[in-house]
């Protein structure tokens, strides 16, 4: 019988983070998550609260004197039973970027009519 050998789960998620790899596919929508939900990171420690939804990533309060979150779809691991939990440990999430909203790509110009 073969041996398939897996990836470490702290390098898989280095790997994910860095881009090098995909994330696992998520099997919820993001229109599926609610401001008020828990999120943890992949450990299941507490990182802070769902403020709200947007396209392409959830901001997330994180408390009083520590900076809002906005998390992008590939940060996102699974959503179960009102929880959100991240695909990194939560001692990653401030080297990530995460601390400001992410650039919306750029409008496409259209050319303008000519008179």
């Amino acid at each position: 019988m073969g041996h398939r050998s897996r990836v470490p789960d702290a390098l898989h998620d280095v790997l994910v983070a860095e881009g090098r790899i995909p994330p696992p596919r998520r099997t919820f929508r993001l229109s599926d998550v609610q401001p008020g939900w828990d999120v943890v990171d992949n450990r299941d420690a507490w990182v802070g609260t769902v403020e709200a939804v947007r396209e392409e990533y959830l901001v997330v309060r994180r408390g009083f004197l520590v900076p809002t979150l906005y998390v992008p779809l590939r940060g996102l691991g699974q959503v179960r039973e009102d929880v959100v939990a991240l695909n990194v440990p939560a001692a990653w999430v401030g080297e990530l970027g995460w601390e400001q909203p992410p650039r919306s790509p750029a409008p496409h110009a259209s050319p303008r009519p000519r008179r």
